[in-house]
Formats: C-alpha cells, sequence, structure tokens
C-alpha cells in the first residue's frame, strides 16, 4: 500500500488533503509541523510526502534538509505546498513538485501521480 505523510499546520486543509488521498487508496498520516514529520518518518519512510513551507517548530524547508541529510528518508519524494512563492536556492532533487495555495484536487492528483511513477 502507498504511505503518505502530510505535515500542513492549517488543519482543515490537512484534513481535507488526507481525506482525498485515502479516497485515492493511500494510508495516510498527517502531522501539524515539520519536528512531528520528522519523527513521524524515522520507523517506517513514506512514499511520499506533501509539507507546507511555513509551519510551526520546524518549517517544511527545514524538514526537507533534515530528511535528506538522513540515508533512509534521502530518496522519499517531496511535493511541496504554500502560499507563499518557492524558496530561492531549492534544487530538484529537494522536492518533485511546488503547489502554490489554492490549488485543486485534480492538480494535486495530477501532482502525486506524476512525482510517484518518477520514481
Amino acid at each position: 500500500m502507498k504511505k503518505a505523510l502530510i505535515a500542513e499546520d492549517e488543519i482543515d486543509l490537512l484534513q481535507a488533503l488526507k481525506t482525498v488521498l485515502e479516497g485515492e487508496g493511500f494510508s495516510v498520516t498527517a502531522c501539524k509541523d515539520g519536528r512531528e514529520a520528522i519523527n513521524m518518518m524515522q520507523d517506517s519512510p513514506p512514499s511520499l510526502l506533501i509539507t507546507d513551507l511555513m509551519m510551526p517548530r520546524m518549517s517544511g524547508l527545514e524538514l526537507i534538509h533534515e530528511m535528506r541529510s538522513r540515508n533512509e528518508l534521502k530518496e522519499v519524494p517531496v511535493i511541496m505546498i504554500s502560499c507563499a512563492d518557492l524558496p530561492d536556492g531549492m534544487r530538484d532533487e529537494d522536492i518533485q513538485s511546488f503547489l502554490r495555495k489554492p490549488f485543486s484536487v485534480r492538480k494535486l492528483l495530477r501532482e502525486v501521480n506524476r512525482v510517484l511513477e518518477g520514481r
């Protein structure tokens, strides 16, 4: 089964993303910040991470840098979501897709499928 981890501090959006991905057959773990996400990934890396850029305790950018420094998490594909612009210096190996909020369910699912097919 495909496993997705979602890190998003907006509870309504977090729940909506979880519902959509579960409807597509994913086992979904949801968390409210990057620190919680990194802790959840240690024992069982997900097939995909969807993370917000701006979150408390650990931002999406910090989360990605922490992931890429760990061998067991280096290859996890990432879709970053944000209402802000993509940060300068982000590289293709850091994230596989960027979605600007608000985005449609159709666009999200298209990017999820594209990212996972590229693995």
